[in-house]
């Protein structure tokens, strides 16, 4: 199993432990019907066979049951039925904070992933094309001790999604930084799309004064090279969830019936799985793709770490950061997620962190200010 993130206090009781509450109760139904098999109140989701997949159909049944706004981030501090029910329980989720919350407002975006040390800046991962953070659990969970890692997503409902362009999304991303953290240096990072959304929300904070001391992306392309709308048809991003789902198919093409099909054969997902669960994350990778369609990227001075899936160049990036270092990853563009590449990453990561604070430390004793744009 993958090394996996610290449950709460008091949630690691033996497997045995029965529920406690009536919330653990439904909890646990929920966990069953999906996992396929007995669960209770001390079973980790993820050590369970639970994924990124099925944690968007486990926390959008759960947001349905208790008409709660739990986040799949949430299962990063809380992957415990005990654990989550307890969020649910003292209303930490974001609908029951407030009670008469405006549903106009954007829902909640960044959310802690691991705690570490306050006085490091903070590491803050954007989401891919999918919309959620899962993706990153082990990389983050890395970091653990050593340095605060945010996660930035857009949630489990398509409905959510209401920024009409890539600047727009990296506004409220930036403000929402600018809100909620204290800081006035950060890093920012992001596998796929995520990368690019971290250009974008880098400008925008630069503006507000924050220093972005660098960026990390993971396998991203540049958009124009290879997001457009005449190649990311719905069939591309069928085939792209297939992919992230470990679902492999001879057939040219996929529709949502087969892939459900697939994915139901293969116990990827459960016999009880709904097409809506896969129409609605289409549907964010739909509205994803057509934000990475339209978006126009800028020439920028920020210090990059690029890793390259089974390549050796940075796929464009490096005419746009004359700052970029780049790495090559001996994996596609999803393998990267596997324990020994993440080891890499993450070691790869810290000396570039170290590095560059050492050369802008150095250059600040100089004299020299780094460019605003």
């Amino acid at each position: 199993r993958r090394a996996l993130p610290a449950p709460p206090p008091g949630s690691q009781s033996s497997e045995s432990a029965s529920v406690r509450t009536a919330t653990e109760a439904r909890v646990r139904d929920v966990w069953q019907e999906l996992l396929g098999s007995t669960v209770t109140g001390d079973t980790n989701f993820f050590a369970a066979g639970g994924h990124s997949f099925l944690a968007v159909v486990l926390i959008r049944r759960l947001n349905d049951a208790f008409a709660s706004d739990l986040s799949v981030s949430d299962l990063f501090r809380a992957p415990t039925v005990s654990s989550l029910s307890a969020l649910l329980d003292a209303g930490n989720n974001h609908a029951r904070q407030t009670g008469d919350q405006d549903t106009s407002a954007a829902p909640k975006s960044l959310f802690n992933l691991v705690d570490g040390d306050p006085g490091r800046e903070p590491l803050i991962l954007i989401h891919p094309i999918g919309g959620t953070t899962l993706c990153y659990r082990e990389l983050a969970q890395s970091f653990s001790g050593d340095r605060t890692v945010l996660g930035i997503e857009i949630g489990t409902d398509a409905a959510n999604f209401r920024d009409a362009s890539m600047d727009e999304l990296a506004a409220r991303y930036a403000n929402e930084i600018l809100r909620t953290q204290d800081r006035t240096r950060v890093w920012l990072g992001g596998w796929s799309m995520g990368g690019v959304i971290a250009h974008f929300v880098a400008r925008r904070l630069r503006q507000h004064g924050v220093e972005v001391c660098g960026i990390v992306m993971i396998d991203s392309h540049l958009p124009g090279a290879a997001y457009s709308r005449a190649e990311l048809t719905d069939a591309d991003l069928i085939r792209h969830l297939a992919r992230e789902l470990g679902v492999s198919s001879r057939r040219s093409t996929l529709d949502i019936s087969t892939l459900l099909e697939l994915a139901r054969i293969s116990g990827v997902l459960p016999f009880d799985a709904r097409p809506s669960d896969i129409k609605n994350t289409l549907a964010i990778h739909r509205r994803n793709a057509d934000l990475l369609a339209d978006a126009r990227v800028e020439p920028d001075n920020i210090p990059v770490l690029y890793f390259a899936a089974g390549a050796k160049d940075a796929r464009g990036w490096q005419d746009i950061y004359p700052e970029l270092t780049c790495k090559t990853l001996k994996c596609d563009h999803f393998g990267w997620r596997e324990t020994r590449h993440v080891r890499h990453i993450h070691r790869d990561m810290q000396n570039f962190m170290k590095q560059t604070k050492r050369r802008q430390v150095a250059h600040s004793a100089n004299g020299g200010t780094r460019s605003e744009l």
